[in-house]
């Protein structure tokens, strides 16, 4: 019994260049799929993002919780008819917490306090007791603050008892406290010396 192996015809170099051709384009649109995807996803995030807040703009309306839970409208905190300073804050930042606390007595006499906390307030300081005309509230993920268009925090914005920005949105912890018309230290300036005789 003889036993022979035969091994099938070797394709033809037309089928060759088909398959190649084939790969290619099946690559090509493997590619252009993903850049395609990868678009889109960047237009939905750079459409979701807002240019900060200036100064005349209108408030954006939002819902933010209550340190006890509840949902707090945006615009029962003009229910009093009074302005506010809105300071955006971290509740786990030690930064924020200090921040805070400088302006809870800078804003007695003034607008009233309204702190936005992103994330949960564990900290005993970023949980005062009951502070008259001051309001502490928790916004969801960031929703609230990327409406005013905040990127970095702790941010600030004085609003109108009309809901209108009296002042652009301040970034940045010395910013917040000059908007608060705290003194900010500033670096010693150099005196001026005279190269003339």
């Amino acid at each position: 019994m003889d036993i022979s192996l035969t091994w099938p015809p070797l394709p033809t170099l037309p089928l060759l260049v088909a398959l190649a051709v084939l790969a290619v384009l099946a690559a090509a649109a493997v590619a252009a799929g993903y850049l395609w995807h990868r678009r889109r996803r960047s237009a939905r995030h750079a459409a979701s993002a807002t240019a900060p807040l200036r100064k005349g703009d209108r408030m954006p309306s939002f819902v933010a919780a209550a340190l006890n839970g509840v949902p707090v409208p945006s615009s029962l905190l003009f229910a009093d008819g009074q302005g506010m300073l809105l300071v955006f804050a971290h509740a786990d930042c030690a930064i924020s917490r200090a921040l805070v606390d400088l302006l809870v007595p800078r804003c007695v006499d003034g607008d009233k306090l309204v702190v936005i906390l992103h994330g949960a307030p564990v900290a005993p300081a970023m949980k005062p007791g009951p502070l008259p005309r001051h309001t502490v509230l928790v916004q969801q993920g960031d929703d609230v603050s990327r409406r005013f268009g905040i990127a970095t925090l702790p941010a600030a914005a004085r609003v109108r008892w009309d809901g209108t920005l009296a002042s652009p949105v301040a970034a940045g912890t010395d910013a917040v406290l000059r908007l608060a018309h705290w003194p900010v230290a500033r670096s010693p300036r150099r005196p001026r010396v005279s190269v003339l005789p």
